[in-house]
């Protein structure tokens, strides 16, 4: 075989890929962050009304500490998709 620098090849241009973006939810036994910004339950619906308009197809990462209640992580939830997101995906830690 050839080495790949004796053959003179002249690859297509292609655009630069879209950088792969996402909105990190985190819930906590008090307190729901939105890409790090404290957001209170009562305003979440709104915060994520505004972040669907502008980016509904990205998608929308949900930690949640352990120790929070089934409820709390279902409600949360419930209002992403409720604002129109259908990229959802839940973080999980390792065992280790």
């Amino acid at each position: 075989p050839l080495p790949a620098e004796a053959l003179s090849i002249e690859l297509p241009a292609t655009a630069a890929p879209e950088p792969v973006s996402s909105i990190a939810v985190s819930v906590t036994e008090d307190e729901v962050f939105i890409n790090g910004e404290s957001i209170s339950a009562g305003a979440l619906p709104t915060k994520l009304d505004a972040l669907a308009r502008t980016s509904h197809d990205t998608s929308v990462v949900v930690r949640a500490d352990f120790p929070v209640k089934h409820d709390r992580v279902s409600k949360t939830l419930s209002a992403i998709k409720k604002a129109g997101f259908t990229r959802i995906a839940l973080a999980v830690g390792s065992d280790d």
